[in-house]
């Protein structure tokens, strides 16, 4: 593995997506992902719509709005990065480039289309 390369993988237990990371991640960061993919559920189509708002948000402007989800939203910060928000205590707002929060959204995506093929996708 390349020494910057970060990779993310799900496992869906007890109703909900718990992310690990490689390297580790800190506590703060795993449930954020966790927070913002529980919205997500086993529908992958939700994710892709999740991963278009982002692509909606613009790259210039720190106040270009923020992608919500029933758990969590994402702004876009000032360095170019994202925001994971809390709505509700789960865990400190977090920081995260737009590369790793794409990376954990399409590992999380990869997972469900593994996972649930069953699950009408549309």
């Amino acid at each position: 593995m390349a020494e910057n390369q970060v990779t993310w993988d799900f496992a869906y237990a007890g109703g909900v997506w718990q992310p690990t990371r490689t390297p580790q991640a800190d506590a703060n960061l795993l449930v954020a992902i966790e927070t913002l993919a529980i919205s997500f559920g086993k529908r992958a189509y939700a994710v892709c719509q999740f991963l278009e708002a982002l692509d909606g948000l613009a790259p210039s402007s720190p106040n270009s709005g923020t992608v919500n989800t029933t758990t969590a939203y994402v702004k876009k910060s000032e360095g170019g990065g994202f925001e994971i928000c809390d709505k509700y205590g789960q865990f400190d707002n977090v920081a995260i480039s737009e590369a790793e929060l794409r990376s954990a959204l399409s590992a999380l995506l990869v997972r469900i289309q593994t996972d649930f093929p069953e699950i009408d996708q549309s």
